[in-house]
């Protein structure tokens, strides 16, 4: 049941909510009613006596991934995620100074533009930081 719901989410929003309730209307076991009472509450919207349904706590237009998919968009951050990762690490403290910050913020965008400059592929890969390193130190010596 679980897998349906989440499928949802590659449904235009405009049909999203007749998808939910062509699931539901399909049937379910009874183990999975707490699952579908919270994605209704939280995803899609509960009707109230008049038919009706109220606004759910996130908007479809917040969790529908079915625009960004035809086109050709990510539909998570997770490339946002592993950048931020990286940069922690680079960082190498978890509350750095101001100062230490927008060094490494620096040095950052310096990787990235030596590297498309060059030609190189991504900064983010292995095969890019050793010529970086080399340029690097060439530099300052």
């Amino acid at each position: 049941m679980t897998v349906v719901l989440a499928a949802i989410a590659f449904v235009p929003v405009a049909d999203a909510v007749d998808a939910f309730d062509t699931v539901v209307d399909a049937g379910y076991p009874d183990r999975a009613e707490p699952v579908v009472n919270y994605f209704e509450d939280n995803f899609i919207g509960r009707p109230d006596r008049r038919g009706t349904r109220r606004n759910p706590v996130f908007p479809l237009s917040l969790w529908n991934v079915n625009q960004r998919v035809l086109e050709s968009l990510p539909r998570s951050n997770n490339s946002v995620e592993g950048w931020h990762c990286g940069f922690q690490s680079s960082v190498q403290c978890s509350h750095p100074t101001l100062w230490k910050l927008l060094d490494q913020l620096i040095r950052e965008n310096e990787l990235h533009r030596l590297c498309s400059v060059a030609g190189w592929p991504n900064p983010q890969t292995e095969t890019c930081l050793p010529h970086f390193k080399r340029e690097n130190s060439q530099r300052r010596r």
